[in-house]
């Protein structure tokens, strides 16, 4: 059976911020993207605590909590972070990979007989953190068997806590969710589920796969019903893999339906920026720039631009006339 790890940050862009800056240490902060108008893309936990959530606009932010510090935000030392908790990762095994600018997933399975436990790694693990990077930049941590449910554990015991999924706890956990907890369900998901009559996962297992094929096709319902039982094959690929890549992409579910463009352009933005930092971090440039929505309706286009780039910006750029194509308001 496999052992894998996975480590979020918590609160990554604001608690890198108070790092950063230690007069922004205990306030309430909101980092904000600037295009055009500004949203809150990360909330620190004092804000969190005061109710402001991303993505909230600055003046929701600001009328929920009055005391917010906005700080524009800075991805290039974000990564420098990142490249930090890599760096430590990479001492515990030598299969690491960067899901995104602020998870890792550690595949301990082929040196766990080098460890006591998990439980030393992810203590050792935060004590390195501490002492390396900064004790105002905490992680969550989760472990199981598989990708899937290691990512679900890391959500069980936030902030800078650890969870644990195993064969004998798995089904009283998943028990106690939403459906949208899981990672590969959305809200979209999740309406055509209950008009099936399915609310939990222990109906999703339970219920007809021959019914659930015809309302979501074949590869949908296995999907689904692997989610419900736990299921994930994939492997942890190693970023030091990343050398041979042709293409770098970012895919991102929001956690519930958004009708508002001037949100989602700034998620979109984060995720130029989080391409771009990769683009140079692999030491490549690309021409063509692809952006794709999907929710009630699905719109999405690709472009070749005249020249290479890695800019964050250009990439931006470049998706902003995809919206206004689409007539997305924002």
């Amino acid at each position: 059976m496999r052992t894998i790890l996975h480590v979020d940050f918590d609160s990554f862009f604001a608690s890198c911020e108070q790092h950063f800056n230690p007069n922004l240490r205990s306030r309430p902060i909101g980092v904000v993207a600037e295009n055009g108008r500004n949203a809150v893309i990360a909330a620190s936990r004092e804000a969190k605590a005061a109710g402001v959530k991303s993505p909230n606009t600055t003046w929701e932010a600001k009328r929920i909590c009055p005391e917010i510090v906005f700080v524009k935000a800075d991805f290039e030392r974000y990564l420098e972070i990142t490249k930090k908790l890599l760096q430590i990762a990479t001492r515990y095994s030598p299969t690491v990979e960067l899901f995104s600018l602020d998870e890792v997933f550690i595949d301990l399975t082929p040196v766990r007989n080098l460890y006591p436990d998990t439980l030393f790694v992810v203590e050792n693990f935060k004590q390195k953190l501490r002492d390396e990077v900064s004790p105002i930049i905490t992680v969550s941590m989760g472990a199981s068997y598989n990708k899937l449910l290691a990512k679900l554990a890391t959500n069980l015991n936030k902030p800078d806590g650890f969870g644990m999924i195993d064969r004998s706890n798995r089904k009283k956990i998943m028990s106690t969710l939403e459906l949208t907890d899981i990672m590969g369900i959305g809200h979209r998901y999740q309406r055509r589920l209950n008009l099936l009559g399915i609310f939990t996962f222990k109906e999703l297992e339970q219920y007809p796969m021959n019914f659930l094929r015809k309302e979501f096709g074949n590869v949908a319902s296995q999907n689904l019903k692997a989610l419900a039982l736990g299921i994930d094959d994939s492997p942890v690929i190693s970023y030091a893999e990343g050398v041979e890549t042709k293409s770098a992409g970012r895919n991102y579910c929001l956690p519930q339906n958004n009708y508002d463009g001037e949100q989602v352009l700034k998620i979109i933005y984060e995720l130029c920026e989080e391409i771009a930092i990769k683009l140079r971090r692999l030491k490549m440039k690309g021409r063509t720039i692809g952006l794709y929505l999907h929710g009630n309706s699905s719109e999405g286009q690709r472009r070749t631009i005249p020249r290479y780039t890695s800019s964050g910006k250009e990439i931006f750029d470049v998706c902003c006339q995809f919206f206004k194509k689409w007539n997305f308001e924002y």
